[in-house]
């Protein structure tokens, strides 16, 4: 998956961690930029067929919610948390 992002974005994103009995391997993309740039743009574009679509719904209202903090260079407030 990394690699398929790095082809579509052109650039490295993100970060692999194997688990410590290596029989499963995470994808973390923690930058909010890129989570608001390519995450969320994909999945937008090639959406979740299950239960897992009402879970991105959910994390899409979310970076919402933060990105409005995050242009503004600041935390969170107990509002946008609550609401989060």
């Amino acid at each position: 998956m990394k690699n398929l992002l790095v082809e579509l974005v052109g650039r490295n994103v993100g970060v692999i961690v194997d688990s410590k009995n290596k029989h499963e391997s995470y994808f973390t993309l923690a930058n909010f930029k890129n989570i608001q740039e390519i995450l969320i743009p994909i999945f937008s574009t090639y959406y979740f067929t299950t239960s897992k679509y009402l879970d991105f719904q959910d994390f899409k209202a979310a970076a919402e919610i933060k990105k409005v903090s995050y242009l503004e260079k600041r935390k969170l407030n107990k509002v946008e948390l609550e609401k989060i």
